[in-house]
């Protein structure tokens, strides 16, 4: 890392296995928030985890801070976002280097 770009840096604290929080010296204090979804074919319980865990987190974050968040939240538009959900994830089990149908 950078020298000028690691004095900067203030903290990072991993607030679970899916996000990473991180704070840099700076007036206002930036913090970042970065997510990574659990996937539209999780659990129910998985993603309520998930959500439960950054929901929590923000309520800690300072106010005054610039916060961004940033990330992967699996969103999924269109009018058949719902149908086949996981088809693309599916691998043949016959094949080594399996890709995304």
């Amino acid at each position: 890392m950078l020298k000028h770009v690691h004095r900067c840096l203030q903290s990072i604290e991993a607030v679970s296995e899916r996000i990473l929080f991180v704070t840099f010296h700076s007036n206002p204090q930036l913090s970042i928030t970065v997510v990574y979804a659990s996937v539209e074919c999780s659990t129910s319980s998985d993603k309520e985890e998930s959500y439960t865990a950054l929901f929590g987190h923000l309520e800690h974050v300072k106010r005054h801070n610039i916060h961004l968040i940033l990330g992967d939240f699996s969103a999924r538009i269109g009018l058949n976002s719902h149908v086949n959900c996981c088809e693309g994830l599916q691998q043949d089990p016959t094949k080594q280097n399996s890709t995304p149908h």
